[in-house]
């Protein structure tokens, strides 16, 4: 993991990492710090998006409020409301946080999100189910254009 970071990462010198807390997000920030620390150049942030969908997301909050402090990476949380009709849970969701990362990401940062096999797989079996043509089987690019970056 380190060496794919450091090719991909090589030219961005200011991060923003979106931190939901959970293991994907975490492994990441850790790799990322830990990578900051050989590269003293790099800043680094995170980003937390509270959709208030859950019961727990205020401990979601102080749980990445915690890790970040430990890690003395600087935290955005991004509160965001959710009502747009015609759009189910999920893709309300999705539309908020992306909204956020995108008030959120500074001139010259790069948005780095955590995704695994699974993912990927589902990506891939969601946009079969749906009846993709080649473009949309080819699941998430492991690097894409955001917010002009």
């Amino acid at each position: 993991m380190t060496l794919t970071l450091n090719r991909q990462l090589l030219s961005s010198r200011q991060i923003l990492v979106a931190f939901s807390g959970g293991l994907d997000s975490t492994v990441l920030l850790h790799q990322l710090v830990q990578w900051r620390t050989e590269n003293p150049g790099v800043t680094l942030r995170a980003i937390h998006v509270h959709h208030g969908l859950s019961a727990n997301a205020d401990a979601w909050v102080k749980h990445c409020e915690n890790i970040c402090q430990q890690w003395q990476v600087p935290l955005v949380v991004e509160r965001v409301q959710l009502a747009q009709e015609g759009l189910g849970i999920e893709a309300q969701a999705r539309q908020a946080r992306y909204q956020a990362f995108a008030r959120t990401l500074l001139p010259g940062e790069v948005l780095v999100t955590a995704q695994h096999l699974d993912d990927q797989c589902e990506t891939f079996l969601l946009a079969l189910k749906r009846g993709s043509g080649p473009a949309g089987l080819s699941a998430m690019a492991e690097v894409s254009e955001f917010a002009g970056t």
